[in-house]
Order: C-alpha cells, then sequence, then structure tokens
C-alpha cells in the first residue's frame, strides 16, 4: 500500500510540476535553475570539489527537523558523508517559482529521487538561495529536505 501511494503521489506530482516546467524562463531565470542543477548534479555525481564551489562561505540552511540551522561547515560534512556513503540510481528537478533581484535568487522546486537499492522515490521540495559574486551563483541559504509521509 505504501509503495501505490508512494507512486500515485509522484504520478500527481509530475504531471503538476510538467506543467510549470513547461512555463517561460527569463535568461537571469535560466542561469539560476543551471547553477542549481549543476550543483545538485556534483552532490549526485561524486565531485565533492564541484560541490563546495556551489556553497557560500556564509551559507546557513535548515533540513526539515534540525533544531539549528547548519554553516559551511556542517555543509561540508554532511556532502562529504553524503558522496562517500549514498548512490543515486535517478533523480528528476523540476523548479516552481525562481525570482532574481539584482545578485540574489530564491529557487522554489521540488526533487524526486530514487537512491540505489531502494524502491521508493524520496520526495523533496526545497527553497534556496544563492548570491551571485564575480559572476557565479552561490547558495548562501536553504530550507526543505524530504516531504513527510504518513509513516513519519
Amino acid at each position: 500500500m505504501k509503495y501505490a501511494s508512494t507512486f500515485t503521489a509522484c504520478l500527481v506530482l509530475l504531471a503538476w510540476a510538467g506543467t510549470v516546467q513547461a512555463q517561460d524562463w527569463t535568461s537571469e531565470q535560466l542561469e539560476v535553475w543551471n547553477r542549481v542543477e549543476a550543483c545538485t548534479g556534483f552532490a549526485y555525481g561524486q565531485n565533492f570539489d564541484g560541490l563546495l564551489d556551489c556553497a557560500h562561505d556564509d551559507f546557513s540552511g535548515f533540513l526539515y527537523g534540525d533544531p539549528v540551522p547548519r554553516g559551511k561547515n556542517t555543509f561540508e560534512a554532511l556532502g562529504r558523508y553524503f558522496l562517500e556513503n549514498i548512490k543515486v540510481a535517478a533523480y528528476e528537478m523540476r523548479p516552481v517559482a525562481i525570482i532574481v533581484h539584482d545578485d540574489l535568487a530564491v529557487v522554489h522546486y521540488y526533487a524526486f529521487t530514487v537512491y540505489e537499492g531502494s524502491m521508493e522515490i524520496s520526495q523533496d521540495k526545497w527553497t534556496d538561495v544563492l548570491v551571485r559574486e564575480d559572476g557565479v551563483w552561490r547558495w548562501i541559504a536553504d530550507h526543505g529536505g524530504t516531504l513527510p509521509t504518513d509513516d513519519d
């Protein structure tokens, strides 16, 4: 039953997100979205140096359930652990909203991930805040993670 409800939820979200994906983004919004996709790809593709370059030195973020925000040191430690211990079989990201104001961007999106050895799809939602310095967009803040399920 759990797999059926997860599968149904994914179909509904993918169908809805597909309509969002079809909207027209400006070149600046696409630049930011491409950076978010690339940085996520570094995590899933085992590229630690690429992942670290995505986080601003002043990074601060909240995962669901975190008692306090994590900084860049924790981002680095969790990134290293993730890269060494967790393998991603497939993933897809869908932007919902991208707001760019000068050198600051806010991105809201859904992510669907399948981890190697798992039959379950992780459904995440994120808000990323990026800042552009010297022409490079970096995460300065985020909030999100895996959506709670009925079992949680």
